[in-house]
């Protein structure tokens, strides 16, 4: 990064967790799970269709538009911009450039993520959550 690292306070969280979950939203990612802490934030989302019998992404020809990172970058700008107009972060960016992304590979590590993103409530992340109601 250019400059330093940034660390949300607690408003700033809950702002950016909004922002990017509806970002995405609006791109047509279904969400999960999602959760911003101090310093990251982590995401459980559906970015492509999905062969619900083997847990296999469909092959989608030439669809750049629906790149994770591509998506999250949106979402990324778009809390960034949200938080500087709110004056609970400094113009210039929040986020580190690009993101590190994992396909779920079976139900097994759906089960594992599901719960380990809302269990970031505890340590302090602002988390949106279709599965666990929150």
């Amino acid at each position: 990064m250019k400059w330093p690292g940034v660390t949300l306070e607690w408003a700033a969280r809950v702002v950016a967790c909004e922002v990017m979950v509806r970002a995405l939203r609006f791109h047509e990612v279904q969400v999960a799970d999602f959760c911003v802490g101090a310093r990251h934030w982590h995401a459980l989302a559906r970015f492509v269709p999905l062969d619900r019998e083997s847990w296999f992404i469909i092959e989608m020809e030439d669809d750049t538009d629906r790149d994770p990172r591509r998506l999250m970058g949106i979402a990324k700008k778009e809390s960034a911009r949200e938080l500087s107009r709110q004056k609970l972060a400094a113009p210039g960016g929040v986020w580190a450039g690009g993101c590190g992304r994992r396909f779920i590979r079976d139900e097994r590590h759906f089960e594992t993520v599901r719960k380990y993103i809302p269990d970031h409530a505890k340590q302090g992340a602002a988390v949106y959550s279709l599965l666990f109601g929150r």
